[in-house]
This record gives structure tokens, C-alpha cells and sequence, in this order.
């Protein structure tokens, strides 16, 4: 998958640029990430599980949407087509709920260096429509569901639902 540049920014989380995600990674450069998590009104969360063709956290459950922020667009835009690309969910409010820095490795010790933003969201219906070359299959888990799925297969789980989890489960 061929991504199209991601907005760069500074220390301070202000943008100074723009760079290919390969190029940002390599060279240290700190760029924006966004996560959604999509609850339905009996308070279960929808969990994606990523393709096995993600060059990162391949075949992992992860947060109902989530991806980088690219070029030209903000983290409010970022997530709504996030949300539209990989489960079909348009037009959903989205909340702030979190707004930190990490420099945390990604799967298999990639180097990255992340400004990352997480929304929630409200939705009624299981989504549809998932975005084929991301996205396998969609599932809502009740919390302690969450929580066992993490304490079983900590390895299955994609960056996205780990640093979500303390919102999810309202410890944060």
C-alpha cells in the first residue's frame, strides 16, 4: 500500500512540513496520528481486525479507525476519513478525548516518532462497508471482552487499540 505524504510537525505539534511516511520514519521526523473509538449505545466498542497485508500490525485487532494525518488535512478531518475509508461511518460527532506525543518503536521496531489524537464516537448499526485493503472484519466487544482479548493475545494487539485502552475502559 502506497501512502500519499504525511503532515510534519515540530516539538510543539506545529506543522513545518509535509514528508512520504518511510521517509518521516527514517529520518526521525515527527508526524500526526489519529484514533477513533466507535461505541454503540449499549456501550460495546467496535474492533476492527487489519489485513494481513498491513506492513504494520498485520492480521491485529485494533481501534475502529485509525490511521496518519495526511497532507493539507488536520486531525478532526483525519479521523472522519479514516472513518470513512476503513468502516464506511460518515458524518459521526466526534469527541477529543486524548492529545499526546510517543516515540514508542511500532510493530517489529520500527522507529517512529508520533504526535497522536484519539476521538470517540457514538454509532447505532455494525458498519457494512470496510475498507478492503485494511480492514478484514469488524466486531463489537463488550469491555471485559476488551480486556481479556489484550491480556491473551497482547501480540494481536495493534498500537491503536493499546494506547485507546485506558479510554476505553475509563481509566485515563
Amino acid at each position: 500500500m502506497t501512502y500519499p505524504p504525511v503532515v510534519i510537525v515540530d516539538e510543539k505539534d506545529k506543522v513545518v512540513g509535509e514528508a512520504m511516511l518511510a521517509d518521516a520514519r527514517a529520518k526521525g521526523l515527527i508526524y500526526r496520528v489519529v484514533f477513533v473509538i466507535a461505541s454503540g449505545p449499549d456501550g460495546r466498542v467496535l474492533l476492527q481486525k487489519r489485513s494481513p497485508q498491513m506492513q504494520v500490525y498485520p492480521n491485529c485487532w485494533d481501534i475502529s479507525a485509525s490511521g496518519h494525518v495526511d497532507d493539507g488535512h488536520d486531525y478532526l478531518e483525519a479521523a472522519r476519513l479514516e472513518m470513512v475509508e476503513e468502516i464506511g461511518v460518515d458524518k459521526a460527532p466526534l469527541t477529543e478525548v486524548a492529545h499526546f506525543f510517543t516515540d514508542e518503536p511500532l510493530w517489529g521496531g520500527i522507529a517512529s516518532k508520533r504526535y497522536i489524537k484519539i476521538f470517540k464516537t457514538t454509532i447505532d448499526t455494525l458498519p457494512d462497508t470496510l475498507g478492503e485493503d485494511e480492514v478484514v472484519a469488524v466486531q463489537w466487544f463488550a469491555l471485559q471482552e476488551i480486556k481479556q482479548l489484550v491480556a491473551d493475545d497482547p501480540e494481536g494487539i495493534a498500537e491503536g487499540l493499546r494506547y485507546s485502552l485506558p479510554y476505553i475502559l475509563g481509566e485515563a
